[in-house]
């Protein structure tokens, strides 16, 4: 399985702690290590060092390399030329991982999450990989990991549920209908009311339906990718990356036109 860890970050959030060179994910926030460090802990028995990538800002790139101490190939750490949002982040990650290590599922994970019990989160994900190897429309779904709420919470976007698609003991993978921003107070109530799930901004795909995905939805930026995908290997990449990387326009994976609907998500 290919993992994808996004650890781009403008240091804002824990300011004066974090700074534009050293973004929280580079901090040691829990006595154990650092948020980036954690989250290649949470992918032991997931993903092999060959296939695992972390993305990153190109000013950011020493930083990150010299926080993860070779646990990943430096080759597999991506420097993004500019900050682009998750779309055209994710979208470059699947793209090289596509080149480089074939057409399989590909675990997208954000480098500033803390979670626990670790265990239960592969287990959430290895389901997730069964399922989209369970049939042949599965294979071209794209998963979000929702998180069933325990209050009431402006600080989360949300996922509005519909019918159920697949279930395995404890998993259920489900429609999803709609994907909602950070509400306000009481519009927070309503949708934990309605039954709506937080949205993690955990993702599972195989990398050729996320590029699919992004090329039906978002043209310009499939477009731009599959340049990209094609000097993957060639000395020609990094100055076809610098060309054509900030061309599109910078958008969050879930605001891809259209790509509120027909989404399959699973419970975390």
């Amino acid at each position: 399985m290919i993992a994808v860890v996004l650890a781009g970050g403008v240091g804002e959030r824990f300011w004066p702690s974090s700074r534009r060179l050293r973004p929280k994910q580079l901090l040691d926030l829990t006595g154990r290590g650092s948020m980036l460090g954690l989250t290649l802990d949470r992918l032991d028995g997931l993903a092999r060092r060959e296939e695992t990538f972390v993305m990153t800002a190109a000013d950011q790139r020493q930083a990150v390399l010299a926080a993860l101490k070779s646990r990943v190939p430096d080759a597999n750490v991506i420097g993004e030329p500019e900050v682009r949002n998750t779309a055209p982040s994710i979208g470059l990650a699947a793209a090289i991982a596509r080149r480089t290590c074939g057409d399989q599922p590909m675990l997208v994970l954000p480098a500033d999450h803390l979670i626990e019990p670790v265990e239960r989160f592969r287990d959430h994900v290895r389901a997730g990989v069964r399922f989209l190897e369970s049939e042949a429309p599965a294979a071209g779904a794209l998963l979000t990991f929702g998180i069933v709420p325990t209050r009431p919470e402006t600080g989360y976007g949300y996922i509005r549920v519909a019918g159920e698609r697949w279930s395995e003991g404890p998993h259920r993978v489900h429609d999803a209908a709609s994907f909602l921003e950070k509400p306000s107070p009481e519009r927070a109530v309503e949708l934990v009311a309605e039954g709506c799930v937080w949205n993690s901004g955990l993702f599972l795909w195989r990398a050729g339906a996320v590029l699919e995905g992004i090329a039906r939805h978002l043209p310009e930026l499939g477009a731009v990718l599959a340049r990209v995908e094609a000097a993957v290997g060639t000395p020609d990449f990094a100055g076809v990356l610098k060309r054509e990387y900030p061309r599109p326009p910078a958008v969050s994976i879930d605001y891809g036109p259209e790509t509120t609907t027909g989404t399959a998500l699973t419970f975390l």
